[in-house]
């Protein structure tokens, strides 16, 4: 049953996590988009782009062995591999459908 809800955790996590991101990106380049709206289809690729997770893989491997690391690691890896491979392989489409006149 643990690993059910660390599936479940994960998928719950996931979009959650865009959203931060998100609202990150939009709250540190704000003045940015004051100033020209447009701009904010750079804030969808960044969005999209940002996400590895890294750190909170070391973070959850420095946990004392126990019940919290057992479901944070597997949160943590799920979240670091759904970024790599769906976000990284989307990539250049979310930057095609945002800046469709672009040459990549």
């Amino acid at each position: 049953k643990p690993h059910v809800f660390a599936v479940l955790a994960t998928l719950a996590i996931i979009p959650l996590s865009i959203a931060v991101r998100a609202l990150s990106v939009l709250f540190s380049t704000l003045p940015t988009h004051l100033r020209q709206w447009e701009r904010g289809r750079v804030l969808g690729i960044l969005t999209w782009g940002g996400l590895r997770g890294g750190i909170s893989v070391s973070l959850a491997l420095g946990l004392p062995a126990g019940d919290l690391r057992e479901l944070l690691l597997p949160v943590c890896y799920g979240v670091v591999v759904f970024t790599i491979i769906v976000q990284g392989l989307t990539m250049e489409w979310v930057v095609r459908r945002l800046f469709p006149s672009t040459r990549l």
